[in-house]
């Protein structure tokens, strides 16, 4: 099992600008949307692989990912402690639904990255104090379904960078149909961006 993690614009509250992105859990025709962007959001997932041994070496085919658990670390921010119990009373309501109507998902949708999903609700520990200011909240999910194939994409373009710089692969005219040296350079560098600012991998 391997870990994907990312860091959003998190900890300011969205208020009228159009270039923050919008987070939000929806259940059964209830929306809860999140006030702040979140300040972490990270992923687990297992690849699908075949493997075989070749006169020429090992081969190893990743025919899939399959998205395990989602985390997401967001701020009450300036909701405050009326805006915790809001969030954590529509997650409790939601892991009680989820239990005993034979497993309805919900859809959690960030529209910065286009990530949407079909979730369960794990646990949504938090801790409060008289001095908390930001009242961090961690949200733990199951992933049923990634909609829009956008994180399993990621995770797939992390493990072949991963095998690519293994093995010293390079694409050419020769191994790739329609191979384009321009866009495939401008593709290495934002994937290279990608990973030093997302990605960590984990056991």
């Amino acid at each position: 099992m391997t870990s994907f993690s990312g860091t959003a614009s998190g900890g300011t509250d969205f208020g009228n600008n159009p270039h923050r992105g919008i987070a939000s859990l929806n259940f059964k025709g209830q929306t809860l949307r999140f006030r702040t962007n979140p300040n972490e959001i990270w992923w687990t997932y297992t690849l699908n692989t075949n493997v075989e041994q070749t006169y020429g070496g090992r081969v190893v085919q990743i025919l899939s990912t399959r998205m395990d658990d989602l985390v997401i670390k967001i701020d009450c921010g300036r909701g405050g402690f009326e805006y915790m119990n809001r969030v954590v009373d529509f997650l409790r309501n939601m892991m009680v639904e989820q239990r005993k109507n034979g497993g309805t998902t919900a859809v959690f949708s960030y529209t910065t990255r286009r990530w949407r999903m079909k979730v369960y609700a794990l646990s949504v520990p938090f801790q409060d104090s008289v001095t908390a200011t930001v009242r961090e909240l961690e949200i733990r999910f199951k992933v049923q379904e990634d909609l829009t194939g956008e994180m399993s994409r990621l995770a797939l373009s992390t493990e072949l960078a991963r095998l690519q710089d293994g093995i010293g692969w390079q694409k050419t005219a020769y191994n790739t149909p329609g191979y384009d040296p321009a866009s495939f350079a401008l593709g290495q560098l934002q994937a290279e961006a990608l990973r030093d600012a997302a990605p960590t991998a984990g056991g």
